[in-house]
């Protein structure tokens, strides 16, 4: 059963991927499985979902930019990546409030980058611990408990490990979720994603049809055809060495899509 790709740490390299913190297994499981009594919320009886809330769109001549909005929960943590721009906020609060989620009740929030589009909804989060790369320090909302991401890469729970990479700009922080293989752990909407690896790359990837995406697109097939790129990568030092690690991807700009289809 696959869990997490095996890699290696290199703490000092950019985009390490690094070596999964792995707790035990069945006792992670049977938390799903067997209420505790004694502590219900010890591994808690929530099953892990992915929910976008807004789907990015690029500037137009009739209306702003704004960022996508994802919303991840797992047993533990309640996270959002990007809140879209102040001309979304009844959206997000639609969104969260269809799925009977209180904002207060996010306590992670990661910002791929400062710009107001992609954090403008940010202050609706107020009990959040804000992730934000330590080049956008300055220019964040200051009225949020902050944690200035330095390191290569931070664990926020055994499924979601936030890394930073050298690229479009250095510093950028992207989620990488490990899916677990059993569907049982996972809500209905995100069992076709069982086993997967799934990259919110909010600002790092604009959207599938970008044009740096089909050319690490087309990088990754020339590659791939000479045996080059056939197991997964320790360092994600690249666009292309992003695509290649993950099976799916969620932009900055549009849809979900997969990297398996090219």
């Amino acid at each position: 059963m696959r869990w997490f790709p095996k890699v290696n740490v290199v703490d000092n390299t950019w985009g390490s991927v690094g070596e999964p913190q792995m707790r035990d297994q069945e006792a992670v499981e049977s938390g799903i499985r067997t209420e505790n009594q004694s502590n219900p919320n010890l591994f808690g009886i929530r099953r892990i979902s992915i929910t976008p809330i807004v789907q990015g769109t690029q500037r137009t001549p009739d209306r702003p930019s704004t960022s996508s909005v994802t919303l991840v929960r797992t047993n533990t943590n309640t996270v959002v990546i990007d809140t879209g721009s102040a001309e979304v906020e009844d959206m997000v609060r639609k969104g969260f409030s269809d799925l009977q989620v209180p904002l207060e009740k996010v306590n992670v929030l990661v910002t791929t980058r400062s710009h107001p589009d992609f954090s403008g909804n940010d202050p609706l989060f107020v009990n959040a611990l804000q992730h934000i790369r330590k080049e956008e320090w300055v220019g964040a909302n200051t009225k949020l408990r902050r944690v200035m991401m330095g390191t290569p890469y931070h664990w926020i729970d055994r499924y979601m490990k936030l890394v930073r990479l050298p690229f479009p700009s250095p510093g950028s922080l992207v989620m990488l979720l490990h899916l677990p293989e059993r569907e049982e752990l996972l809500e209905p909407s995100t069992r076709h994603l069982a086993g997967k690896v799934i990259g919110v790359a909010g600002f790092a990837i604009k959207g599938e049809k970008d044009q740096a995406v089909q050319r690490a697109f087309r990088e990754f097939r020339k590659q791939d055809q000479r045996g080059i790129m056939r197991e997964k990568k320790t360092n994600i030092n690249s666009m292309k060495d992003l695509l290649h690690y993950c099976d799916r991807i969620i932009p900055g700009y549009g849809p979900m899509f997969s990297t398996r289809d090219y």
